[in-house]
């Protein structure tokens, strides 16, 4: 079993490489790439895939508004609503919101 670290290290960063060759592949990588370099290898590579979500937008709005919070505020909402004011429990639509 190797060690697959190693094998994706550039030759530079090798445990055999000199040191100006370490010192060298430090420098390039201290100041990053050219644009045009960048460029190259993005034209080379191609874009990268968006990656896809891991829950759809039912489950999101499902998980913020099924909370304890909004429990609560509906229970209490009920309680206004049979004791009291419909008008009293107006409140509680704008903390819901």
């Amino acid at each position: 079993m190797g060690d697959e670290r190693q094998d994706a290290r550039p030759a530079s960063l090798a445990p055999g490489a000199t040191g100006a060759t370490r010192a060298a592949a430090r420098a390039v990588a201290a100041a990053g790439l050219s644009e045009v370099e960048a460029r190259r290898r993005l034209a080379e590579r191609g874009e990268l895939p968006q990656p896809a979500s891991s829950r759809s937008y039912a489950s999101i709005i499902r998980a913020n508004t099924l909370t304890i919070f909004n429990l609560i505020l509906v229970a209490f909402g009920v309680v206004t609503l049979a004791f009291g004011d419909w008008r009293d429990a107006l409140f509680l639509a704008m903390l819901s919101s």
